[in-house]
């Protein structure tokens, strides 16, 4: 009898357990059976689809880095020039301001009350206007 036991444990028993080689384990309900069939196929096409992102993303870096074609060129930037503004004697710049190809620079003369405006080119530093800033009297004129 001892050898007949040797023998049967040997055959592999049909189903899932065969394939761990697990003996204690039941086989599985056919309804989990399909679920667990399903879930493998799913994986599996995951896995698939994840691998052909790889590759198309490997390529497009070897693509890249392989072809002859120019990269993008950056714009063109030029550097600030250094702009001379003549200003009244003994005048200092309190505020400045920046707008687009204009910048205003607000000064402080020493004769006068109140400060100036003056409106530059930014690029050529031409002026483009100067207004000076006076108290407006109480009978509107």
């Amino acid at each position: 009898m001892a050898a007949d036991d040797k023998i049967k444990s040997a055959r592999p028993m049909p189903g899932p357990a065969a394939a761990t080689g697990n003996d204690d384990e039941p086989p599985l309900d056919p309804a989990v059976e399909r679920v667990r069939r399903k879930l493998a196929r799913l994986l599996i096409w995951s896995f698939g689809i994840m691998i052909l992102g790889l590759i198309a993303v490997f390529s497009t870096i070897v693509y890249r880095l392989t072809s002859d074609a120019p990269a993008p060129a950056a714009e063109a930037v030029t550097p600030p020039a250094i702009v001379n503004v003549s200003l009244p004697q003994g005048a200092k710049v309190l505020s400045t301001s920046i707008s687009g190809p204009r910048t205003l620079l607000f000064i402080d003369v020493p004769d006068e009350v109140h400060g100036r405006l003056i409106v530059i080119e930014t690029e050529s530093g031409k002026v483009i206007g100067r207004y000076q800033l006076k108290e407006i009297s109480g009978d509107g004129s």
